[in-house]
């Protein structure tokens, strides 16, 4: 049950996300969050607070990339929950071209309803090229 209710709060705040609102998903996390993006890419690196988090958001936004989590497990009591999320990700221009896309898996802990840490594992590789094809269409960071 837990499961279902948290794909559903997801889904929802990816939605807007998805349609240029950070807010839904930025209000999920604590003040103090850490969210952690592997590789070697312009992206990644470790955002500390809804600031960094919420510029982290927009610039994803203003790439163009679309988020779309497929399943989401969740376990714990609400002072102490995991939650998984398996997702796609992807980029498609306006011409229908499919430049990137990507799978991977957000690992979150959280409090009382806001995510404390957060962590992405997905094809680092894949991000890099992303930077490549972004830089190419002078859409840089």
């Amino acid at each position: 049950m837990i499961s279902w209710l948290a794909l559903r709060i997801v889904r929802h705040a990816t939605d807007r996300l998805n349609a240029g609102d950070v807010r839904p998903l930025l209000r999920t996390f604590r003040k103090d969050a850490i969210d952690r993006f592997p590789g070697e890419s312009s992206w990644s690196a470790e955002y500390r607070g809804r600031e960094q988090i919420g510029s982290f958001l927009r610039r994803f936004i203003d790439a163009g990339l679309k988020l779309h989590p497929q399943e989401v497990v969740a376990k714990g009591p609400p002072w102490n929950m995991t939650v998984c999320v398996l997702f796609n990700d992807h980029l498609t221009t306006p011409e229908g071209e499919t430049p990137y896309r990507n799978r991977g898996v957000l690992y979150l802990k959280m409090r009382w309803g806001k995510v404390v840490t957060q962590e992405a594992f997905l094809d680092t590789q894949r991000v890099a090229k992303l930077d490549e094809w972004l830089a190419a269409h002078g859409k840089t960071a």
